[in-house]
């Protein structure tokens, strides 16, 4: 059942989702969507150095297209965290309540 995926915290205690506070819930979502933008801004900026070093007009090319779908798409949170979703759906449902 999706409420009862475990959450491990930073000081490794586990768990329920569900038993989540609300702000513990916030929070959480809160630190994994600036975990995403950090990693999204790291690698634009990366990929902008990168292109520094590229030779030739294809590598430029496909370095270019990868840096305008990282900014167009950004980084999905699941990729941080694979719970995510999981805590999205639980803080909406209790939103909906």
């Amino acid at each position: 059942m999706e409420r009862d995926k475990i959450w491990t915290t930073k000081d490794g205690r586990e768990i329920k989702i569900s038993d989540m506070t609300d702000e513990h819930l916030s929070n959480t979502i809160s630190m994994i969507e600036r975990m995403a933008r950090i990693k999204e801004n790291n690698m634009i900026s990366l990929g902008y150095q990168m292109l520094n070093l590229l030779n030739g007009d294809m590598a430029t090319y496909c370095m270019e297209s990868e840096l305008r779908t990282l900014e167009i798409e950004g980084i999905d949170p699941n990729d941080i965290h694979p719970l995510y979703d999981s805590l999205v759906r639980e803080k909406c449902q209790r939103e909906h309540v």
